[in-house]
């Protein structure tokens, strides 16, 4: 029923002639009508971030942190595959890594590259989801 009220949703925005966008995201792609699917003109797909990205994302949560470019890196390398798991998403890095590193430290000392590498060795990444676009 709700599958039904949501591609009628879908259909009736039509009406407004263009002037809507509507944006679905998901990591469960194959769990999606294939009513509402074929309704959609654009599929773009968001892979694991990168090396370049990690750090870029790492750089920005721990701006204001003294934490040196070769720590950076092994942070970086530690978010990466391993041992045949996929690296890191930005959700692990922001709402797994992170709060875990924090808690390490606190309250008794400020967050260090120790802290955050040892909650990198303890976290593993989210399993990936193998799910193709049509």
């Amino acid at each position: 029923m709700a599958s039904t009220v949501s591609i009628q949703k879908v259909d009736d925005a039509r009406q407004l002639e263009g002037r809507l966008f509507i944006m679905l995201c998901t990591n469960r792609v194959g769990a999606l009508d294939p009513a509402m699917m074929r309704r959609a003109s654009l599929f773009e797909r968001f892979d694991r971030p990168s090396d370049e990205e990690r750090q870029d994302l790492l750089s920005a949560d721990l701006a204001g942190i003294d934490i040196g470019a070769d720590a950076l890196a092994s942070l970086v390398a530690a978010t990466g595959p391993r041992d045949g798991a996929p690296g890191f998403t930005f959700s692990d890095i922001q709402t797994r890594l992170l709060p875990a590193a924090i808690a390490n430290a606190y309250p008794d000392h400020a967050l260090t590259t120790e802290h955050l590498l040892a909650a990198a060795a303890q976290i593993e990444s989210s399993p990936a989801i193998a799910e193709d676009l049509p």
